[in-house]
């Protein structure tokens, strides 16, 4: 593999490391039978399924309504199942689990196999990988685990469990695949190393800023953050030669952003230190920013963006702020109209899941505490996981969540998004992800 440079410098990821730890109201609904179909709460996505890491540390997967139970992977001797990430296509789930060999060791593996859990491959690995993202074209898997003196290894599994181990290794690194799944922009130390069958090494005239994952626009165009002497940072596309193609914003902090499935609207999540507000404020539509940015280099200071969460149309570069906190997590439904967004609480510790549509929010939920998994292996990287693994339906109308309940028992949420709508319990558990296919 050759593999394309471009120096960057990392500003401090601290931001990430957010307090959601602490108990608020929960969601208070009945916990639904987990038998026959008809004996369940109606699903506000038909058969669609959801993968869950259950109490035990099991995968299994449930219908959003909680029937239909299927074992994937029993609950290992140590630990549970890590990492779950549906294929694409939703035909396969891989994990990250530790088993028990005859001598009473434990091998991390990766484990590939059908939706149903039929046909599974493992693949032994030095460690226990803590992010997996499969290429779009659900050939092979992307692995993050961790390597020597408090590094991160990149590696490579294929469908057939072939891996091809330390491809890379640094300190935060994050990837993102190309819309083609032929290369892999892998955000390492202080490069930024694209990974495919062609590839050069490059100076960008301006070192790259503080950012996580990098993003794929096309075949040969990829979104980061590159440092600015005036205006701090711009959040650029950059093509595969390391010139500067366009300029969508400019603020003085940390970005973090997810993308659509279209490739054409972002947001934004502008962090400008520790010691921001944490009380977040909606902005009125009537006040929004929507001026088109700037389509080449060469955006003023004076432009530089406020903290707060932004959409980016990526087609005429305008720009709408949403409100005045960048947020804990974002994503897009599958058709692009809806972002999910998990905010702080106002007045009191916590959490809450808000929908914005057409610059409005259109659902607001009840507080909740997320489980230990999401507030811990999620959460703080939010950035990157929002392209591996999906909380949305594939129709857009619900979404899935791992929170305690009223009685402080990790558990499986679904809530449907429109009015009036209260959470359903589908069960115990400790982490949830949607099939995107229905």
């Amino acid at each position: 593999m050759s593999v394309l440079f471009v120096r960057m410098r990392i500003l401090s990821l601290a931001m990430l490391a957010i307090a959601t730890g602490c108990s608020t109201a929960t969601p208070q609904s009945a916990e639904v039978d987990r038998g026959a179909p008809d004996a369940a709460t109606e699903s506000p996505s038909g058969a669609s399924i959801i993968a869950i890491v259950d109490d035990n540390g099991a995968l299994v997967t449930r219908l959003p309504d909680g029937s239909g139970e299927v074992e994937i992977s029993g609950a290992p001797d140590v630990g549970s199942v890590a990492t779950p990430v549906w294929s694409p296509d939703g035909s396969k789930l891989a994990w990250s689990v530790l088993i028990s060999l005859d001598d009473d060791a434990r091998q991390p593996v990766i484990v590939v196999a059908d939706a149903d859990g039929a046909n599974p491959i493992r693949t032994q690995t030095d460690e226990l990988a803590f992010f997996l993202a499969w290429d779009p074209t659900a050939t092979q898997l992307a692995t993050l685990g961790p390597g020597v003196s408090g590094q991160v290894d990149l590696g490579f599994v294929d469908g057939g469990g072939a891996a091809t181990e330390d491809v890379a290794s640094g300190r935060g690194l994050f990837v993102g695949w190309d819309v083609a799944g032929q290369s892999l922009a892998a955000h390492v130390g202080l490069d930024l190393e694209v990974i495919g069958a062609s590839g050069a090494t490059v100076e960008l005239s301006n070192p790259l800023g503080g950012f996580s994952a990098p993003t794929w626009l096309d075949e040969s165009l990829f979104l980061v953050a590159v440092a600015d002497p005036e205006a701090g940072q711009r959040l650029v596309a950059v093509d595969a030669a390391g010139v500067e193609a366009a300029t969508y914003a400019a603020a003085r902090g940390l970005m973090r952003w997810t993308i659509d499935d279209s490739r054409s609207r972002v947001a934004l999540a502008v962090s400008a230190g520790v010691s921001i507000d944490p009380t977040p404020e909606v902005i009125p539509a009537s006040v929004s920013a929507t001026a088109p940015r700037a389509t080449l280099a060469g955006i003023d200071a004076d432009e530089s963006l406020d903290t707060g969460l932004y959409l980016i149309d990526l087609a005429d570069g305008s720009t709408e702020q949403l409100t005045t906190f960048p947020g804990l997590w974002w994503t897009f439904d599958a058709s692009g109209d809806r972002l999910l967004v998990l905010e702080p609480l106002r007045d009191a510790p916590g959490t809450r899941w808000v929908v914005w549509e057409d610059g409005r929010r259109v659902f607001e939920g009840e507080p909740v505490g997320l489980t230990l998994a999401m507030r811990g292996a999620y959460v703080p990287f939010a950035a990157q996981w929002d392209a591996s693994i999906d909380l949305w339906s594939p129709t857009g109308d619900a979404f899935t969540y791992a929170a305690v309940d009223s009685a402080g028992i990790e558990t499986i949420w679904v809530q449907a998004v429109e009015e009036g709508a209260e959470p359903v319990s589908i069960g115990p558990g400790q982490f949830s992800t949607w099939s995107p296919s229905g």
